[in-house]
């Protein structure tokens, strides 16, 4: 009776080390993923109607970049079994001058998630946007982060990814532009004061001791903290206004800059009434807008346009 029951035992762990599938049970057709990957390699060729820069306005294409998708095989099999050991495949392709690639992967009717995975492209130049118009090139990587795709048979998908262009080094920086404008206003006549929208500040028009004038503008937090950074000039026009170009951050949130403008005081006349009721008098004045860094205008974004409206303090000496 033992030796009975010993052979029923050792039959049954025979049929069960033995129920082991070979392959999948599902029919498979294929996928097609048409893909583009571009990045921002050249700024140069971003500018807007308006000269100002927009990021990925013209991106380029990534030539070179290895695309790889491992796929479980057990997302081929209608019914998976438990404890059992499915392949692994892997798909590679690389993308061409156009940054194209295309690659065909078994699937079923029902479909699966696929993860793409993008391997950095090094040995990049990229060139920067500057708002003198000078060309500047630094050594880049390009990179992209994993990317999940639902396939399915039959499916024939067409993805547009863009891609992360970072430098090896910071020893270029990557600018955007923003547009400072506006108009300086004092009580430079002092016999005028109606003037309808700030009181006793007017224009100054030709002839004004501002009109013409150098004033010029810094940064107070220069992008990507350059620490070097000089002074630049700006003329006001006959009637007080004036605009600047102002290069800022594009790459890191919230891309902002702050700058200061003004100019060192200075001594000029004020023309005033007379108190006799006779004609107007002058008046040696002292013109101030609390020195060069009088003036500031902060949190500056790339593509942003400022109006700015600057009181002169006018004192009489």
């Amino acid at each position: 009776m033992k030796r009975k029951l010993f052979s029923v035992l050792a039959i049954a762990a025979i049929a069960l080390t033995s129920c082991k599938k070979e392959e999948v049970d599902s029919a498979l057709e294929t996928a097609t993923i048409n893909g583009t990957i571009r990045a921002d390699i050249d700024q140069t060729n971003d500018v807007n109607n308006a000269g100002l820069y927009e990021p990925y306005s013209m991106p380029d294409a990534v030539e070179g970049m290895l695309v790889k998708v491992e796929v479980n095989t057990q997302d081929w099999d209608e019914s998976p079994q438990a404890g059992f050991d499915y392949a692994k495949k892997v798909y590679t392709v690389e993308t061409n001058a156009s940054g194209e690639f295309i690659l065909e992967i078994p699937a079923t009717a029902d479909g699966y998630t696929i993860t793409i995975e993008f391997e950095d492209v090094y040995g990049v130049t990229r060139t920067l946007y500057t708002n003198d118009g000078s060309a500047v090139t630094e050594e880049a990587y390009v990179s992209k982060t994993d990317e999940n795709l639902f396939i399915y048979a039959g499916a024939d998908l067409n993805v547009v990814y863009d891609a992360a262009i970072t430098p090896v080094n910071n020893a270029n920086q990557q600018y955007g532009t923003a547009t400072v404008k506006g108009k300086f206003y004092g009580d430079w006549d002092a016999t005028e004061n109606d003037y309808p929208i700030f009181g006793n500040n007017e224009p100054f028009v030709t002839g004004s001791p501002l009109a013409g004038k150098t004033l010029y503008w810094g940064y107070n937090n220069p992008p990507y903290s350059v620490s070097t950074q000089g002074l630049n000039a700006f003329t006001l026009e006959a009637d007080g206004s004036f605009e600047i170009t102002v290069p800022t951050e594009v790459v890191n949130s919230p891309n902002l800059v702050d700058i200061y403008m003004g100019f060192d005081d200075f001594i000029d006349d004020q023309i005033i009434p007379n108190q006799a009721g006779t004609a107007d008098s002058t008046a040696q004045s002292i013109y101030t807008v609390g020195g060069i860094s009088g003036y500031n205008v902060n949190n500056i974004s790339d593509g942003s346009v400022f109006i700015e409206y600057v009181f002169v303090t006018i004192t009489n000496i």
